[in-house]
């Protein structure tokens, strides 16, 4: 310290003509051990006349120049050894989130491309057992859907038969129920083939008017007479796939028609995500039977009965939607009575093209 110091002096003093400047401790300054410097420090400078001018700075001085010394070192071995930790930890978590993203990819859609098998030798290993996963799921899918293509070929030639049966029964009255039963097993048949084959995740994303989408269906309600509403913005651009989210809400604005006699149905923009409504005045669903009613083929037997109802796949295809979308779909009880649907897509579908 009195080094530098007394280089600075000289440095300042060369122009006034002094040439001989020192710098030190005093000889009989005591030498404590540790970061403790004896003290006071002393300059001394000869003048012309020979003798000299001597300079006592206060240890505490020189002393707090080393304090800020030592908490620079220190704040910079902090820095370092932070980013240090920083780049470590980032370095361990990024094969955690590509299986994460390649796991959200996977339930959004079996078909999306598979994880790179990249990184040190147990990544890797995780990678391509994952993705031979996905090959497994995917192959299991295909021969689901061979094997209900089969038996829908002979199940609808047996209907087939029955209805060409139908017409040699004499009794009118048991003629026509004949017929009626063929023709919602039919149904039955058609929407269950669809539901299982889930023809939606080969749907490629587009942008879509999610707004104009709703004000289509509900204003083709409100020509047949229905008493269906749209409260929301005239336009909202949305990235999805326009057929499976069409079939989506035109389950949810059916159903409230059917089992509520009215269907109002709003869109707004809530923190980063989409929310739509549909909202009715029936007789609403117990909340122990909520989560309930989303499985396939399940119905209330007390407000929607086989005659008004479908197959109970309605609900059930509307979540799967959403899903695939990134979003889900409650119920809640709708002020003043009725059923309140609610669909949060968010802003940014976590969608596969």
């Amino acid at each position: 310290m009195t080094h530098h110091l007394a280089r600075d002096i000289r440095v300042l003093s060369e122009t006034r003509g002094l040439e001989r400047v020192a710098a030190g401790y005093a000889a009989d300054a005591p030498s404590p051990p540790g970061w403790i410097k004896p003290g006071p420090a002393e300059v001394w400078i000869a003048l012309s006349d020979q003798t000299w001018l001597r300079f006592v700075i206060a240890g505490e001085e020189i002393g707090g120049l080393w304090t800020l010394r030592l908490v620079l070192a220190a704040g910079l071995m902090l820095i370092g050894i932070a980013a240090l930790g920083v780049w470590s930890a980032r370095k361990v978590t990024a094969p955690l989130a590509r299986f994460s993203l390649a796991a959200q990819r996977l339930g959004a859609n079996v078909d999306a491309p598979p994880m790179s098998e990249e990184g040190p030798s147990e990544i890797r290993q995780a990678a391509k057992a994952f993705n031979g996963m996905q090959n497994r799921i995917r192959r299991l899918i295909e021969d689901r859907t061979l094997m209900l293509a089969a038996i829908s070929h002979d199940l609808r030639t047996a209907l087939t038969r029955l209805g060409f049966r139908t017409e040699f029964i004499a009794d009118a009255e048991q003629r026509r129920k004949a017929a009626a039963d063929l023709e919602e097993m039919q149904a039955m048949l058609q929407s269950t083939l669809m539901f299982a084959r889930d023809d939606a995740a080969t749907e490629p994303v587009t942008p879509v008017d999610l707004a104009m989408l709703l004000q289509s269906l509900c204003d083709d309600l409100q020509d047949a007479g229905q008493a269906v509403s749209y409260d929301g913005p005239p336009h909202l651009t949305y990235r999805g796939r326009p057929v499976s989210l069409r079939r989506a809400f035109a389950n949810l604005i059916d159903n409230a028609l059917k089992y509520g006699q009215e269907a109002a149905v709003t869109v707004a923009e809530k923190n980063n995500a989409i929310e739509i409504t549909v909202g009715d005045r029936g007789p609403g669903i117990p909340e122990s039977m909520r989560s309930r009613v989303f499985a396939p083929f399940f119905r209330l037997e007390s407000s929607r009965s086989r005659e008004t109802g479908g197959v109970g796949l309605g609900l059930t295809v509307a979540r799967t939607v959403v899903r695939r979308h990134g979003g889900d779909i409650t119920l809640d009880d709708r002020p003043g009575g009725g059923l309140l649907v609610r669909i949060v897509l968010p802003a940014s579908p976590a969608v596969n093209p």
